[in-house]
């Protein structure tokens, strides 16, 4: 089973690194995410593998909502059918522009009279 897996991995990095639409690391990311799922080789934890590819490329994380899960498997039962796994990467880049929108709003509302806010200094 264990070299199975490593075997899978490896073929699939191997033709992801001659992918051109995989060079952006959000595209990396959705790729090895479908990919790593259709291996599954772990019973629990296989998101969490995500997550930390994300950081590494210092993206933000996301937490997939219970509303948006059936949006979440449309995107990976779509991309089966779509060698370059477009879905699953718009999926990625949907939710990364969504967290990015909250935390500009976030900001733009941020109480600057807070104690922990710090005007630049010229």
């Amino acid at each position: 089973m264990v070299e199975e897996t490593q075997q899978q991995l490896n073929e699939r990095h191997a033709w992801e690194a001659e992918q051109d639409y995989f060079k952006h690391p959000l595209s990396v990311t959705a790729g090895f995410h479908y990919s790593f799922l259709q291996i599954h080789p772990f019973s629990d934890g296989n998101g969490r593998l995500t997550t930390l590819l994300l950081l590494k490329h210092q993206l933000p994380p996301f937490i997939i909502r219970e509303e948006e899960r059936g949006v979440y498997f449309q995107a990976l039962i779509d991309s089966e059918n779509d060698s370059r796994h477009m879905p699953i990467i718009e999926f990625f880049v949907n939710k990364a522009i969504d967290l990015m929108k909250q935390r500009i709003a976030l900001a733009e509302h941020r109480d600057t009279s807070a104690p922990d806010f710090h005007e630049p200094s010229v």
